[in-house]
């Protein structure tokens, strides 16, 4: 890049804040000029920039139609990365309307201050990194009109070879073009039509053979690309149009063609294939950044609480109900951070799902009355529920996320209060059904439909509406998961979604699921469940690679009165079980460690101990446990995280049908 496109334009009118600002960037290796207003900025950017970093303080009406017209007239290739500095006060009717100007530019971050100075400086390397994308793309697309201007003289300048087959004397004869494309002296191709088949590159040659034997025996024109070989070894791509011409008694006499040079042609194909490849992988990549963004803000937020609870807690420790307070905090952010680690798993289809019989009825009336204290006050809550509906095979907790998340995702559609309604129904689908259930195969189905009366969706945002991220609410109104949760449930479950919607008149979602035959399930009780002490006198061995977790493992089973045996791999704890004496009544081990994995480990620990029970636990997606070879019937598992009381259930679940038996 030039020296100018290397800039980073500041603008910040507020004191020294422009000369701070570059004081920052130039510190942290970036070539930084400060603008006094947005004119002079405009003037700056078509001399040549990376990026622009702009305080909301210097977003003025006068100056703002000199930035806009640099960000309208910007050529294809360009899209200038801009940074805007927001304030933290109340966002007034002003504020929102000049940010707002900056909507069609595409290409913006909104940095809230106070920020630290990594944030910031980690904001403009990957803006210069998307810059420096788009000057790569200006030199791939110069070079790709470079070689199609190259194609169009050529072509202009008639470069045409001809050769002319006489069939009955087998004589070949060529045009000094064609011998220059063949790289030969001109005069030395003869012989028959085999001294320009063995020209042409083997891969090609049988289909130039047969092109010509259709013509000749159909009557027809033909036309052909193929590759040559040259003597220089060059490989040259050339295309023929040949006629063939009869005699009297219609008998194939002579065969005309006319051939073209196309390597320049193939290049440019070629290059723009490529191009197109590296766009496409661009976007790929830009849309793995804003996944990475949104996950590392929400988790971030979740760990920050955490980490700052826990340090609290190092301090306070003579004081008990600041310990209470504390460590209800801490249990609060784990549980939001493990259910946003289930949202994102459910739409990529790996999260762990608890199948059973599931009667949704039963989910939407158990859901009614947190759903009510989630509506305000001036939206309607209908339900409408077919009774003695066939359950369908779906996790129950996941059903709840489902209804929760087409419940809030239909309040927010209207904020100046409708109807929501919640509706229950069996669909028995045929191949001559309705056309929105195409994708849907014939069958009995239990539809779950959410309508509301709110805004609707529009044809453009209804094919991303299940995008992650993707949100049309405002700065800070919604993380664009709720959605994409949905749709990850859904599919994972077998499922399918209906979405109809017009703008100002609502939308309908339609959650279909295959119908099965079975009982309904048991009320469950909500209530969290409570750890009891108890003098338990088993032995368990916890095999673990993960040290804060095997730690805990010790002390939640210690403090039960069990034996704990530790191990941070599978070779550690086949080392301990050999010299340990005593019986070890039950094996808690990790899927997947380094060296020795939990499945091998049990098998090993089963033949020396058939009486031991085995418990295998992880926070891996079913793909990485299947590769394993632990799913199936009759394996006790855990999914990570897991509730302490919900894992001692478990364990004396197991070691009571050890002693059974």
């Amino acid at each position: 890049m030039a020296a100018l496109e290397e800039r980073i334009l500041v603008l910040a009118p507020t004191g020294r804040d422009s000369d701070l600002a570059c004081e920052v960037l130039r510190k942290a290796g970036f070539a930084a000029m400060a603008c006094i207003n947005l004119e002079c900025a405009a003037e700056e950017l078509r001399r040549g920039a990376s990026a622009l970093m702009l305080a909301e303080e210097g977003l003025s009406a006068q100056g703002m139609p000199a930035l806009m017209s640099f960000i309208a007239g910007q050529p294809a290739w360009s899209d200038i990365p801009i940074v805007i500095l927001t304030g933290a006060g109340e966002m007034n009717e002003t504020r929102m309307r000049n940010l707002n100007t900056f909507a069609p530019a595409g290409n913006v971050t909104f940095l809230e201050r106070p920020f630290r100075q990594m944030t910031l400086v980690s904001t403009i390397k990957m803006a210069l990194r998307a810059r420096q994308r788009q000057y790569q793309l200006r030199g791939t697309l110069s070079s790709l009109g470079e070689s199609e201007e190259r194609l169009r003289l050529a072509l202009d300048s008639g470069k045409i070879g001809a050769w002319e087959w006489n069939v009955m004397s087998n004589r070949l004869v060529g045009s000094m073009r064609l011998h220059e494309f063949l790289g030969l002296p001109d005069g030395t191709l003869r012989g028959g039509l085999e001294a320009l088949t063995s020209r042409i590159h083997p891969d090609d040659s049988a289909s130039f053979r047969d092109a010509v034997a259709w013509a000749m025996e159909g009557g027809v024109d033909c036309e052909m690309e193929f590759r040559v070989l040259r003597p220089d070894q060059e490989l040259r791509w050339l295309y023929t149009r040949a006629k063939v011409f009869r005699d009297r008694e219609n008998r194939p006499a002579r065969v005309i063609g006319a051939t073209m040079d196309i390597s320049e042609r193939k290049q440019v194909e070629d290059d723009l294939r490529r191009g197109k490849e590296t766009l496409a992988q661009s976007q790929k990549m830009e849309a793995i950044g804003k996944l990475a963004g949104g996950i590392a803000h929400d988790f971030n937020n979740m760990l920050t609480a955490i980490n700052g609870y826990s340090e609290l807690l190092l301090g306070q420790l003579h004081d008990k109900a600041a310990l209470n307070i504390g460590l209800g905090e801490i249990l609060r952010s784990g549980k939001r951070a493990a259910a946003l680690t289930n949202q994102l798993l459910a739409y990529s289809r790996q999260q762990l799902m608890a199948f059973q019989s599931v009667d949704v009825n039963r989910i939407v009336t158990g859901m009614s009355g947190m759903l009510r204290r989630l509506m305000q006050e001036d939206i309607d809550h209908v339900l409408r529920l077919q009774p003695d509906l066939p359950c369908i095979k779906a996790d129950p907790s996941q059903m709840e996320q489902v209804v929760l998340n087409l419940a809030l995702n239909a309040r927010d559609a209207m904020p100046n209060g409708g109807r929501l309604e919640i509706e229950t129904s069996l669909l028995r689908h045929s191949v001559d059904g309705e056309a929105k259930y195409r994708d849907v195969p014939p069958g009995a189905f239990v539809r779950l439909t959410v309508r509301d009366t709110g805004v609707g969706i529009s044809d453009e945002l209804k094919c991303r509406i299940f995008e992650p991220f993707f949100t049309t609410k405002s700065l800070g109104k919604g993380t664009g998961m709720g959605l994409s949760t949905v749709y990850g449930i859904v599919q994972q479950s077998g499922g399918y979604i209906v979405v109809d919607s017009v703008p100002g008149a609502g939308s309908v979602f339609e959650v279909i699921f295959p119908a099965v035959a079975g009982a309904r399930n048991k009320a469950e009780d909500s209530e969290p469940k409570r750890m009891a002490r108890r003098r338990c006198r088993e032995t368990i061995m916890v095999a673990e690679d993960e040290s804060s977790v095997r730690v805990f493992l010790r002390q939640l089973l210690a403090a039960q009165g069990y034996t704990v045996l530790t191990a941070a791999n599978g070779n550690e704890a086949v080392e301990i079980a050999q010299a340990y004496p005593g019986e070890i009544h039950l094996l808690i081990t990790d899927v997947v460690m380094p060296g020795m994995g939990g499945r091998d480990l049990a098998e090993r620990l089963g033949r020396e101990r058939p009486s031991m029970r085995m418990l295998f636990i992880s926070g891996y997606t079913d793909d990485a446990i299947l590769h394993h070879g632990v799913l199936d019937g009759d394996t006790a598992f855990m999914n990570k995280p897991f509730p302490p009381a919900s894992l001692l259930e478990k364990v004396r679940e197991l070691l009571s049908v050890s002693s059974a038996h």
